[in-house]
């Protein structure tokens, strides 16, 4: 498999009930962003890499922001053109990616994170992220934890006129992988045929410590952990979804390090 499945498994049928059916989280996540970062000195500039089907870019691209996505996946980048009016989007590795331009927002949500396959894949994107950022720039994004992955553990049907999902959950102890597979048919707007889907999503769970760590390897001087998207701190005890907030250092700060 690719590093982060994307290429196989966000295929082209389920792509569009992706952004039909599971966004309302991007949503969300969007607000609190925008919120956070109108708070800041910074440019009003973004990318957010894994960018799926382009929601939460959407409300940035609507504020006037500039705005770039990244993701590896063709059939999530075809419904984000869909949507996106002035965003340029690369189909790239977000590992490998190397942008030509510094922003003042780098984001990445919905634990595509936890996508990635192992803790070296993952550095080489923080760095990717750390030198997309202008100086005092700042990079948000979240992780599912392992209560989070192990709550995930059900049977879930959803029906209604449009669309049948059916979602099932699965843990890996032993090696700490969440598996989610969804399925099912969901009309083609504006006709009365369907169209099914089958589509698996990979959760690899991280120790919080490494990943802080590997935060402050690649540059980053300040980095906060939250629960979810919201003010509260950490609480290892409650966390389902972690939000990491890293600030860049800015080129006076590293000449005086």
């Amino acid at each position: 498999m690719s590093e982060y499945e994307s290429k196989t498994n966000y295929n082209r049928n389920f792509a569009p009930f992706y952004n039909y059916a599971l966004t309302n989280q991007a949503r969300e996540y969007g607000k609190f962003i925008m919120e956070y970062a109108q708070r800041k000195n910074i440019e009003h500039s973004i990318v957010d890499f894994m960018c799926g089907t382009g929601t939460l870019l959407k409300r940035f691209e609507n504020e006037g922001w500039i705005t770039t996505g990244v993701d590896l996946s063709s059939n999530m980048l075809e419904v984000a053109k869909q949507q996106l009016r002035h965003t340029p989007l690369f189909q790239e590795d977000v590992s490998l990616v190397k942008l030509n331009r510094r922003f003042g927002l780098a984001v990445s949500t919905a634990d595509a994170v936890n996508h990635l396959s192992n803790l070296k894949t993952i550095g080489d994107f923080f760095e990717s992220a750390y030198n997309s950022l202008s100086d005092n720039g700042i990079f948000i994004f979240d992780l599912n934890t392992e209560k989070a992955v192990k709550n995930n553990c059900s049977f879930l049907v959803i029906s209604n006129k449009d669309y049948i999902s059916i979602r099932e959950g699965f843990y890996d102890d032993l090696h700490k992988i969440g598996f989610t597979r969804f399925q099912g048919a969901y009309r083609k707007p504006g006709t009365d045929l369907y169209l099914r889907f089958d589509s698996k999503i990979i959760n690899y769970i991280y120790s919080l410590d490494e990943i802080r760590q590997l935060l402050l390897d690649k540059g980053f001087h300040k980095v906060v952990i939250r629960n979810g998207y919201s003010d509260e701190s950490y609480d290892k005890d409650r966390a389902e979804r972690v939000v990491f907030i890293c600030d860049k250092k800015n080129a006076l700060m590293s000449k005086h390090k």
